[in-house]
């Protein structure tokens, strides 16, 4: 909008998410995603309602929900020009942000009263996310969803090693999720045989598996792939009990409609075509063999799978391609899918109820997590572990792919 200008602009804004951390040389900086909800200069009431991206460099504590009189320097979301460079304004508008900018001042004009589960992140914020250390950051992004709190060198070797999707909330763990609730819901209701003549157990098992997973995406803020996963989830359950024989490329159809009807916006977000491009690959790779092949050996029938038909997509969506990617996954997916990940939800959960003891397992979870991390930088060997194609090479390896 014209307004959104390089000028500083008085405004009334709402904080939208919980700020992140700006790691620099000024202590106490806060990336934050904010909402206009009016500003004093007339000429520039487009401005209202319009969401921004501001960094605030020694910010006093701000807390998602509040409401602050900032005197901010704007401008409009835009980027560099480079070709094959990074596209900041197209990753602005895939969130729906429309302009950025720094604060110059600002003063609290409303307080927010903050709601049981966001006191309770604040509380895991500051008992894991505060330390030096990369499992407590990763503890807290895999329980809450906001991985704004690990640190840039490990961002660095989680992609040099393909792990990304594992240390934020992700499809995968979605749908474990969803896969232990229907188990604990089938369960309860056959520890209690006369409540099997009400409710049966598949629908005690479906119905408690949308409720946790759903519950899981809500708490997390979860993006594009928990949202997937769920709506994915949904239709096959739903169409399982209305007694529907339904394909799993028609649900996963139905699920990226029922994405772009939420946020049209998510097709400027590359996660939503490496989300739902990986399930393609696993569903037409293990069409009619999922029972052929042992735990073990689908594994590794799926990190190569996701190797050969990802590659062409890595290379045209950010131009990388982690070659040590295959080999870190089979040690990190079991690490963290099937012991991180149910661990810190069971302590997260203690935590809310019993915090020292919460605190505990989270802890050697974390701890855990810093074992792992490291030996995925042994495996990354430094930066050389990446390959930066380009489009040519791209557009051979897909249709070799």
């Amino acid at each position: 909008p014209a307004c959104v200008q390089d000028a500083t602009q008085a405004v009334l804004v709402e904080v939208l998410e919980d700020p992140s951390p700006l790691y620099g040389p000024v202590a106490n900086s806060l990336r934050l995603q904010v909402q206009v909800l009016d500003q004093r200069r007339a000429a520039c009431s487009e401005l209202r309602g319009k969401r921004l991206r501001l960094s605030w460099y020694g910010a006093p504590e701000v807390v998602r929900g509040q409401r602050w009189w900032l005197d901010a320097r704007l401008k409009p979301a835009r980027g560099h020009r480079n070709p094959g460079g990074f596209d900041y304004a197209r990753w602005m508008l895939g969130r729906r942000l429309q302009g950025s900018g720094y604060v110059r001042a600002g003063q609290l004009f409303a307080g927010a009263e903050p709601s049981p589960a966001a006191q309770l992140r604040r509380a895991l914020r500051r008992d894991l996310a505060a330390a030096s250390n990369p499992g407590g950051a990763i503890v807290y992004a895999l329980t809450t969803g906001d991985g704004a709190v690990i640190r840039p060198e490990t961002w660095d070797v989680l992609r040099t090693t393909g792990t990304v999707h594992l240390m934020v909330v992700s499809g995968l763990h979605v749908g474990l999720v969803a896969a232990l609730a229907y188990t604990l819901g089938t369960l309860l209701v056959r520890a209690v045989p006369p409540l099997l003549l009400w409710l049966p157990a598949n629908w005690a098992g479906t119905f408690a598996a949308l409720l946790g997973a759903g519950s899981y995406v809500w708490f997390t803020g979860s993006g594009v792939p928990g949202t997937r996963a769920w709506l994915m989830a949904a239709l096959f359950m739903a169409a399982r009990l209305a007694g529907y024989q339904v394909r799993a490329g028609q649900v996963l159809l139905l699920a990226f409609v029922g994405v772009l009807v939420v946020n049209p916006a998510a097709v400027h977000q590359q996660g939503l075509w490496l989300s739902f491009a990986a399930v393609a690959v696993l569903l037409m790779f293990f069409r009619g063999r999922v029972q052929a092949v042992g735990s073990g050996r689908a594994l590794l029938h799926a990190q190569l799978a996701l190797a050969v038909g990802l590659t062409p997509c890595l290379a045209l969506l950010t131009g990388h391609i982690p070659i040590l990617g295959p080999v870190a996954n089979l040690f990190a997916v079991p690490l963290v899918t099937l012991v991180a990940l149910p661990a810190s939800l069971l302590s997260g959960g203690i935590y809310a109820l019993y915090p020292d003891l919460g605190r505990l397992g989270l802890g050697a979870v974390a701890w855990l997590l810093d074992v792992g991390v490291g030996v995925l930088a042994w495996l990354a060997g430094g930066r050389g572990m990446t390959v930066s194609p380009g489009a040519g090479l791209a557009a051979v390896a897909l249709l070799a792919a």
